[in-house]
């Protein structure tokens, strides 16, 4: 959603999730990439949801 030119603000309101946490995602995707997605991690339910929209958005 963010590489689609969203906002934060605007992933916030279509996933009814916080800013912060975008943010975080985003980061996390920008620094590590794919890796950000792994859902293996230590049960990271924000793996799992990104991974979720990675595939649902593509």
């Amino acid at each position: 959603m963010s590489a689609q030119g969203q906002t934060a603000k605007d992933i916030t309101s279509l996933m009814q999730v916080g800013e912060d946490y975008v943010r975080d995602i985003i980061h996390a995707f920008n620094e590590r990439g794919f890796d950000a997605l792994d859902q293996n991690g230590a049960g990271d339910a924000r793996g799992r949801l990104v991974s979720g929209c990675a595939s649902t958005s593509a």
